[in-house]
């Protein structure tokens, strides 16, 4: 699945697609980073019905990397693991969207192998171009859970499933990091800027279950940032805009 196929080929697979399933239209009313957000998720799937779902994005104009720069675009590069039948569609077709603009991904077709039963985890690939750099990086936030169509029995929570979400993004001041551990005991957060230079680090400890911290204890500049927590065989991440 990956998007570098020729324009002409990707232009025929949109318009089979929207011929089945319905056109993917950037929502301008989004206002975090990427909706839906990870702890709303993304639908579940079925072995042999057909699947649809929308990821809609907000195009920062721009963001601080040591002093301000000025987004030229976005391109979505690539979703990995997506079950096999389900492939992604941009709109436009190139997947470049610029910055201060509106963008969605449609995710749709038939799963089709049982092996994917289960959850899928996606890696959203992306390159953010800016009047100073380019930043390779991937959105790990979502994941399809595909079922057989049959009845199962109750499917336990896995490592990868703990939250570990900022409650608004872009974030203000008053904003809290909202995160779960698999179980009580010391854990290390770790902040990175865009260019990976870490910002801030803490070793603390935590209980079981839910957890919060307010954005402030980071003493962050407005920017977009990246954070990674850890304990044990455990480890997450995600990433928010401070405005």
């Amino acid at each position: 699945m990956k998007q570098g196929f020729t324009f002409s080929l990707s232009v025929f697979f949109l318009f089979a697609m929207n011929s089945v399933y319905s056109q993917c239209i950037p929502d301008s009313s989004v206002t975090e980073l990427y909706s839906p957000s990870a702890a709303e998720g993304l639908p579940d799937g079925e072995i042999g019905l057909p699947y649809e779902a929308f990821i809609h994005f907000n195009i920062p104009a721009e963001t601080t990397i040591v002093i301000t720069a000025q987004i030229d675009s976005v391109e979505f590069t690539d979703v990995l693991g997506l079950p096999e039948g389900i492939d992604y569609f941009c709109n436009p077709p190139s997947c470049n969207f610029p910055g201060g603009s509106y963008a969605c991904i449609q995710l749709a077709g038939t799963p089709e192998n049982k092996n994917d039963v289960g959850d899928n985890d996606l890696e959203v690939k992306f390159t953010l171009n800016t009047s100073i750099t380019d930043v390779s990086d991937k959105i790990t936030d979502y994941s399809i859970y595909i079922n057989d169509g049959t009845p199962t029995a109750v499917v336990e929570t896995s490592i990868k499933s703990q939250k570990l979400i900022v409650n608004q993004n872009p974030a203000s001041n008053r904003a809290k990091l909202l995160f779960d551990l698999p179980n009580s005991g010391p854990y290390n957060l770790e902040v990175y800027s865009l260019l990976g230079a870490k910002v801030y680090s803490t070793n603390s400890t935590g209980k079981l279950g839910h957890n919060e911290m307010p954005i402030t204890d980071f003493g962050l500049e407005p920017g977009m940032y990246f954070i990674s927590i850890s304990m044990d065989g455990y480890s997450n991440s995600t990433r928010f805009i401070l405005q």
